[in-house]
């Protein structure tokens, strides 16, 4: 913009509320940007959480699947028996077990009727 060597009042005025328009945008775009950055980190986190979570759910699942294929024989037992490795007991039903319910009856994969109506428990 060129002066001509005059003064406007009402020139300056408008300049000076376009200046004041610019300043307000640029203050709302900040908060924007310092919003959308906290909304970034918060999902950042939240995805690092997920992905650690997912990671330890498939050891889990490697590990389930590396113990059922030593219990089945498919993989070459290690040098040392260890505790991961199930062996079945003559009578696999021991009622004398604490834990025997909790756990028989916390398989889904387990059908009751066929726990329950094929098996009397009998006092020890």
């Amino acid at each position: 913009m060129s002066c001509g060597g005059n003064f406007s009042k009402a020139e300056f005025d408008r300049l000076s509320r376009r200046k004041e328009e610019l300043r307000e945008q640029s203050r709302a775009g900040q908060e924007l940007m310092a919003q959308l950055v906290q909304e970034l980190l918060k999902t950042q986190r939240e995805v690092a959480d997920a992905e650690r979570r997912i990671g330890v759910l498939v050891r889990r699942q490697e590990q389930m699947a590396d113990r059922e294929a030593r219990a089945l024989g498919e993989l070459e037992a290690p040098d040392e028996p260890s505790a991961d490795v199930a062996v079945m007991d003559v009578d696999p039903f021991c009622w004398d077990d604490a834990l025997f319910e909790a756990t028989i009856f916390s398989d889904p994969s387990v059908p009751l009727d066929d726990v329950v109506g094929n098996f009397e428990q009998t006092p020890g």
